[in-house]
């Protein structure tokens, strides 16, 4: 049953911030996120609300896409005295009390006379029992036992609003890293057959964004009805998918984010179907047998996993696997949880009515004329709800119990989140959750709506402070729309107005009451058309930035566009421009050719940003996939490059050198960067790099703000007086170098430029601008032809799911495409493939791959950015210098590769 909230009880579920959980979801496209999703907000259980204060009733959709689905979830308590998550603090031991025999215990005594000569009462704090007949008299410290008492008003302790961030970008492209700022946990569902984990870059970003994360099992049903295994099979199973995911999630430590290796026994791990909509936990069997082992529901939880027996004999449980009359011992959790399913499962699937009778009575499960009339896997679904949990519960629950509030999350993720320093009002007000502090919202994307009067939409979530429509408000924002050297800088815009906020739906928009406290995720109208992708909204003058999203999906592939109609390239361009706004990984450029170039991250996000063009203007052109590549060099300089100015007063000296692969990872990743300091840089450079300390200290600059174009600037002259006056022209020359290389105009990637010397005169009216950016691009240019220069070609990663019986033919059609073996993984009657592949050799792979598996195999091919690779020198090794050439006639450059002579000077 649906349980709709008017304005008042959505507010007061909006500002209790210790019960807001914000959450999102991952994992591969194949493992049953989006019935896990549709499962959750349309469920019809009565315990699970989605709050909806729509005035009008329309129910037209407002969103091409689910964004995020608002929940709440009543947590009801167990009759457990022993449950950790039951945070009853009933130790009252210090008060006298002659009543401490029922702390613990839940019962319905109504009627008791609580005296009021001490703390009594103290012993109800948390019970919800609504004790509507106590006699409360008042005397002393009676009332306390209101403090957390949920006396069926609205602000009711046990309803928790549950806000789950979708991964998907409204395009259906699987766009998972944008919403890592806005939650603080995650639910991570894995195919339990296959194992087949969510990329490890996403697992690993998660972590290091300090989300927790909580485990689903999926495809449980698949054991037994499809594939039909014994329960010693699934149990292994079960603990290697377990055992994999620990393996990524725990390799980095970080002391304030704590221990989140993921557990059955901590209540962190669910198996279940999301097809037939039933879920489990080790607590759901645990408080089944507590009464019969005479066992507390928590103590036998930790009995039910890894190297447990129960000797039936001695009626102990042991870790030996012997029993003491000599016999063999079955794991607790094979005989006790797997044993039942199996047996369950088998008499509806054979439709042997005694033996389910005889179960479904020792059970305690009570079916329904209507539900006893259903047979196979309908009167599964129902007798496995029955059984163990319906699937919304289980994970609703999980998420309750397990993972963090924004009160409790940001105390240890502001130093991820903040930009600026961690002792300043906003980073306090960020740390408390404080609703009375500075304004801080990060917005992660902006969406598009279908409502004509409001095309865009701010969508973000409040760390800080107090939203209202109408307030003044200061935006930061990085608006890299091209994804090009010059447009990184954070760019900021006072004054502007909030108009409206709404609260967003599934697909449906609410327009919010007046004001939205810190915690929340909201939409905003308003700011739009000041952020591109990402941005921080404030009220602080002093304010800095929200830390801005590294996206681990690199756009490797671009297509040209062009509209038939000339008429139509406004349109085009203003369709462009709405696609990278609303696409947090797709760019675009125009080309100095006139290009319209639309880049994404690969072939199937290209299709679906082609597609959305289509949607607006039907007749354009498309060419066939560009791959993009990187310019580096392989040797350092074998002479120095030397160039005069035009008016030949001032002479440049340099040299390049590859960056080593440890320096650029460093850099990429954040360790080393402008943002560090000179003299923080020079230690980590000497350190762990082995550089000179002073030329660590004389570094220009790091070139492209983007770290996938990482570059170095270094004064390594000696005696040059007055150099400082033309360094931000020498580095402006060193930033058109880099954005276009020497041998085909694409971007420069992992080289060090030496200024070795540099002769000027003493007029300043004959060293401008004008003179020497021109020569330091001619001389910078000279060094990169005398140090091999070469292309780097984009590598993806490609991860392959299918049956082992399509093995031999999976591998021939990767070595026919040039593909390198990285790891091979067998599981159950299934396999998993890794390999290394070129992009420009991976265009059509996953339909040749689904086609040879002719419909008898399931295969899924999932392919993502993971390396750049040189491709040899070029003029010696034909595929480099092809390459080269093809892309130098694509650009409309001389068909000529350049040669020395082009860019030195004579002496």
């Amino acid at each position: 049953m649906t349980v709709w909230l008017n304005n008042e009880e959505m507010d007061n579920m909006m500002n209790n911030r210790e019960n807001i959980r914000n959450i999102g979801i991952i994992g591969r496209t194949d493992v049953g996120i989006r019935t896990i999703i549709d499962t959750l907000s349309t469920s019809n259980l009565i315990n699970i609300k989605r709050g909806d204060i729509r005035v009008d009733k329309d129910v037209k959709e407002d969103l091409y896409k689910k964004i995020n689905v608002p929940l709440v979830f009543e947590l009801k308590e167990q009759n457990n005295n022993n449950n950790p998550n039951n945070n009853n603090n009933n130790n009252n031991n210090n008060n006298n009390n002659n009543n401490n025999n029922n702390n613990n215990n839940n019962n319905n005594n109504n009627n008791n006379n609580n005296n009021n000569n001490n703390n009594n009462n103290n012993n109800n704090n948390n019970n919800n029992n609504n004790n509507n007949n106590n006699n409360n008299n008042n005397n002393n410290n009676n009332n306390n036992n209101n403090n957390n008492n949920n006396n069926n008003n609205n602000n009711n302790n046990n309803n928790y609003l549950i806000n789950v961030i979708l991964p998907t970008n409204q395009f259906g492209n699987q766009n998972q890293i944008t919403t890592f700022h806005l939650v603080d946990g995650l639910l991570v569902v894995v195919d339990c057959i296959e194992s087949s984990l969510p990329q490890e870059k996403i697992i690993y970003q998660a972590v290091s964004e300090r989300i927790k994360p909580i485990l689903f099992l999926n495809k449980f049903d698949r054991f037994i009805l499809e594939l039909q295994l014994d329960s010693s099979e699934i149990y292994y199973s079960l603990q290697r998918s377990i055992e994999r995911f620990n393996s990524f999630a725990t390799c980095q430590k970080d002391d304030l984010l704590g221990d989140i290796e993921v557990s059955p026994e901590n209540g962190s791990v669910g198996f279940g179907s999301s097809l037939y909509g039933w879920g489990f936990n080790l607590s759901t069997f645990a408080r089944l047998y507590s009464l019969k082992f005479g066992v507390d529901e928590q103590s036998l939880v930790k009995k039910l996993w890894r190297d447990n027996f129960y000797d039936s004999s001695s009626k102990k449980f042991s870790k030996l696997s012997i029993s003491s009359d000599g016999k063999p011992l079955e794991n607790t959790f094979i005989q006790f949880v797997l044993e039942p399913i199996i047996r369950l499962t088998k008499a509806i699937m054979d439709d042997n009515k005694e033996t389910l009778n005889k179960m479904l009575a020792s059970l305690s499960i009570v079916l329904s004329e209507e539900e006893k009339k259903l047979k196979n896997l309908h009167l599964y679904k129902v007798i496995m709800i029955k059984f163990t949990h319906p699937l919304s519960e289980l994970l609703l629950s999980t998420v309750v119990k397990i993972l963090p509030s924004p009160i409790e999350a940001q105390r240890y993720r502001v130093d991820n989140l903040y930009d600026g320093p961690l002792d300043d009002e906003c980073a306090n007000a960020i740390r408390n959750c404080d609703p009375n502090g500075p304004l801080m919202v990060f917005v992660s994307s902006i969406i598009a709506t279908r409502k004509l009067k409001l095309p865009y939409l701010a969508f973000g979530r409040i760390f800080s402070g107090t939203i209202k429509a109408g307030k003044k408000v200061k935006i930061i924002t990085n608006n890299n729309i091209n994804n090009d050297n010059y447009s990184n800088n954070n760019n900021s815009y006072s004054n502007q107005t909030i108009k409206e906020l709404f609260l967003l739906e599934g697909t449906m928009l609410v327009p919010t009451i007046g004001n939205c406290e810190c915690g929340n995720i909201i939409g905003i109208l308003g700011i739009e058309d000041y952020i591109v992708k990402v941005g921080t909204i404030t009220d602080s003058d002093r304010a800095n930035n929200i830390c801005h999203l590294k996206f681990s999906n690199t756009p490797v592939v671009s297509v040209a566009v062009e509209p038939i109609q000339p008429i139509d390239l406004p349109k085009l361009i203003d369709s462009l421009k709405r696609l990278v706004k609303i696409d947090s990984t797709a760019y675009y450029k125009n080309e100095d050719s006139g290009e319209l170039i639309l880049s994404g991250s690969d072939e199937n996000h290209l299709e679906c940003l082609i597609g959305e063009l289509k949607n607006s203007i039907e007749k354009i052109k498309v060419s066939e996939p560009i791959v993009s590549f990187k310019e580096t060099v392989l040797n350092e300089s074998s002479m120095y490059g030397f160039s005069k100015s035009p008016n030949k007063h001032n002479r440049i000296f340099s040299s390049a050198r590859p960056i080593s692969e440890q320096l650029l990872n460093d850099i990429e990743n954040g360790v080393i960067s402008s943002k560090c300091g000179p003299l923080e840089n020079a230690k980590l450079l000497n350190e762990r790099h082995g550089w000179n300390i002073l030329e660590s200290k004389k570094i220009w600059t790091f070139g492209s703000k983007s770290p996938l174009e990482s570059n170095l600037l270094v004064d390594t002259t000696k005696g040059v007086q007055f150099l400082n006056e033309i360094k931000d022209s020498m580095v402006t020359g060193f930033n058109w170098t880099t954005k276009e290389g020497v041998l085909c105009f694409e971007p420069l990637r992992g080289v060090r430029f030496d200024i070795i010397d540099v002769i000027f005169t003493g007029e300043s009216i004959r060293r401008g601008s004008g003179q020497i950016i021109p020569t330091t691009r001619r001389s910078l240019y000279a060094s990169l032809l005398t140090a091999s220069p070469t292309l780097q070609e984009p590598i993806y990663m490609v991860d392959i799911n299918t049956s082992d019986k399509m093995q031999e033919k999976v591998l021939s059609i990767l070595n026919k495409r040039g593909a390198k073996l990285w790891s091979e993984s067998k599981s159950l009657n299934t396999i998993n493939i890794k390999a290394h592949i070129p992009v420009l050799k991976s265009f059509g792979l996953s339909q040749e791959l689904y086609c040879s598996a002719l419909g008898n195999h399931s295969i899924s091919t999932h392919l993502f950015f993971d390396h750049w690779k040189s491709m040899g020198t070029v003029c010696e090794d034909k595929l480099v210098t092809e390459t080269v050439l093809d892309i130098r006639k694509r650009k409309g450059l001389k068909p000529e590769i350049p040669v020395l002579a082009d860019y030195m000077d004579k002496l």
